[in-house]
């Protein structure tokens, strides 16, 4: 059985234990830099941002590392919910309620929703892609409208003035190919869980 915790400190965790699970092409993820950070002070208390890792063991073994996940942990705590409905047309009602800027939509009628919602400003459709995808590499918009004001208005573009909504789907083939970019830019850019979303679709996808 897994557990999931947070440790205050990288250099809580075994280096190679890390490095095994971040992988060599990401030098700003690895246990090394990490470490470094702390060592210098660049992280921590006197600095004003403090590590707070996500980190998921099987008895002795470490799984996975979220460097984000006290960032995670935080949002999920003050804003993350769980709406359960009692059918796919109660679901949709609420969705549209929410108007959320990213809507992801894994059921077995995807389409159904593509047809049917209205209120969202990207709308990431099937298992095979991601909101990683839609920001960092398809491109259909990165700047989307929140507080609700996906009820009136779409991604910002030259037509602004005009409601647009964009979503995206990819071939099992096609989300290796994305996956290993999306990938290497998040991990440039530090957003773990982003990467994470990729990392999944390229093992699972990858033959």
């Amino acid at each position: 059985m897994s557990q999931a915790s947070f440790v205050s400190s990288v250099h809580a965790l075994a280096r190679e234990e890390w490095n095994a699970l971040t992988g060599a092409d990401f030098p700003f993820l690895r246990h090394e830099f990490l470490a470094a950070l702390e060592d210098s002070a660049s992280v921590g208390g006197a600095s004003g941002w403090a590590a707070h890792h996500l980190v998921l063991h099987a008895g002795a073994r470490l799984l996975a590392v979220m460097p984000t996940g006290g960032i995670a942990r935080l949002a999920w705590q003050d804003y993350g919910q769980v709406i359960v409905a009692d059918d796919h047309a109660e679901m949709l009602k609420i969705a549209d309620q929410i108007a959320s800027e990213h809507v992801q939509v894994m059921t077995d009628r995807d389409d159904w929703y593509l047809e049917h919602m209205t209120n969202y400003g990207a709308l990431v459709l099937g298992p095979r892609t991601n909101v990683s995808y839609g920001d960092k590499v398809i491109g259909t918009n990165h700047t989307l409208p929140t507080r609700k004001a996906a009820r009136y208005t779409g991604g910002l573009w030259v037509g602004k003035f005009l409601k647009t909504c964009t979503y995206q789907r990819v071939t099992p083939a096609a989300s290796v190919v994305i996956g290993e970019y999306c990938s290497r830019l998040c991990a440039l850019e530090g957003f773990a869980g982003h990467k994470e979303q990729a990392d999944i679709r390229v093992r699972r996808y990858c033959k």
